[in-house]
């Protein structure tokens, strides 16, 4: 319960600082015709990275670790099953 806790909280406070430090004075500046609309959509379709930021974040945050993620890169055939 921790854990799914400790994810809400970083995926929420990561999005909302994210929105209102980055993308709501991109959005303003764009609708002053200060800067570009691809780069406000830009930025909006970073915050997808958002929920896996977090796990990364999570987990170093409850020192669960990364050995029992089931992810290893080298040899992916292995890992697929």
């Amino acid at each position: 319960m921790k854990r799914i806790v400790t994810f809400y909280v970083v995926v929420f406070t990561l999005t909302i600082g994210f929105a209102f430090g980055l993308i709501y004075p991109l959005y303003n500046k764009a609708a002053q015709g200060l800067v570009s609309q691809s780069v406000v959509v830009m930025s909006l379709s970073m915050m997808m990275f958002i929920p896996s930021v977090a796990v990364i974040l999570t987990r170093l945050i409850t020192r669960e670790g990364f050995r029992n993620a089931n992810f290893k890169p080298v040899n992916f055939r292995q890992t697929f099953r």
